[in-house]
């Protein structure tokens, strides 16, 4: 759920951190960024025991959406690693960036990818950040939808 857009000056950031440190460069911006955008609930794993099947949250410190000719575009930037789907057991225990990219179509539906650090670029077109070789990628997240009517999506305020 999204609470708020980051600003201009915050993406200024990120893009300039990637420009400077590279990859390496991304995470100490984000956690600068003091007030969270919103949460992203991570689905638990069936089948994996009763604590392993809870949702569990991550703050989104940054998140951006671009209106694209094909629809619209949902950046969300983290300090954890975003592992939909797999056991928590897996995770990493250390902090990292990690980033979103939704791709929403006309129709009101789409995909997410999830990128770490080393495979985040920026689009000067688009002007933000977003997942290298979006094609290549595979998705981690299938049959998005939009959940509020087009002014207010994923409930963020405008």
């Amino acid at each position: 759920m999204i609470e708020r857009w980051s600003t201009d000056k915050q993406l200024d950031a990120l893009r300039g951190a990637l420009a400077k440190d590279g990859s390496q460069g991304l995470l100490p911006v984000l956690q600068g960024m003091i007030r969270r955008a919103g949460v992203v609930l991570i689905p638990g794993v069936q089948a994996s025991g009763a604590r392993a099947r809870l949702r569990h949250p991550f703050n989104v410190y940054f998140a951006r959406q671009i209106e694209t000719p094909k629809g619209r575009q949902v950046i969300l930037g983290a300090d954890h690693y975003l592992a939909f789907g797999q056991p928590t057991a897996d995770w990493p225990a250390d902090f990292e960036f990690s980033l979103l990219d939704i791709r929403i179509g006309p129709d009101g539906r789409g995909v997410g990818k999830m990128a770490r650090a080393g495979n985040v670029t920026y689009n000067k077109d688009a002007k933000t950040i977003e997942v290298a070789d979006y094609g290549k990628v595979p998705a981690q997240l299938t049959e998005v939808r939009l959940d509020m009517p087009a002014g207010r999506i994923f409930g963020a305020k405008q």
